[in-house]
């Protein structure tokens, strides 16, 4: 398994994020008196700045449990840093809003076949090899 299994839950948890992700960017956008383009440029930046800081912290920390929250918080802005790069662009709010709904939507169904394609693969596959099949198939099927 690869994330421990799938439950349609998983799914339903990355949509609320998603879509707590999107009026977030929209109150910023907001209060900073930006456009809605122009705050998709400022979260991309400071995304990719918070991943490299956090990366840093996974490698160089000696607390077992920073790393261990870097690494998750890590993760949570990959996941953001990929549902703005396609959102480039977007000033209208509501293609937005729904953009980032379906981005999130998207994600959960990815876990989902990701997990599909790995337990449909022989039991006695090499891991690596389980796990790379498993890969290519999921992306291919989004």
């Amino acid at each position: 398994m690869m994330f421990c299994g799938y439950d349609p839950e998983m799914s339903e948890g990355l949509k609320k994020f998603g879509k707590g992700v999107a009026t977030s960017t929209l109150k910023k956008a907001a209060s900073a008196g930006r456009t809605l383009r122009k705050q998709v440029d400022v979260e991309l930046t400071q995304l990719g700045v918070l991943v490299d800081e956090l990366g840093r912290v996974e490698k160089t920390s000696t607390s077992k449990s920073a790393r261990n929250h870097a690494k998750a918080l890590r993760g949570l802005a990959e996941v953001c840093r990929a549902a703005f790069l396609g959102a480039e662009g977007l000033d209208d709010v509501v293609a937005f809003q729904l953009y980032f709904a379906d981005q999130f939507i998207h994600f959960g169904e990815l876990v989902r076949k990701l997990e599909d394609a790995f337990e449909a693969s022989a039991p006695e596959m090499d891991l690596s090899k389980k796990t790379g099949t498993a890969v290519e198939s999921a992306i291919a099927a989004s």
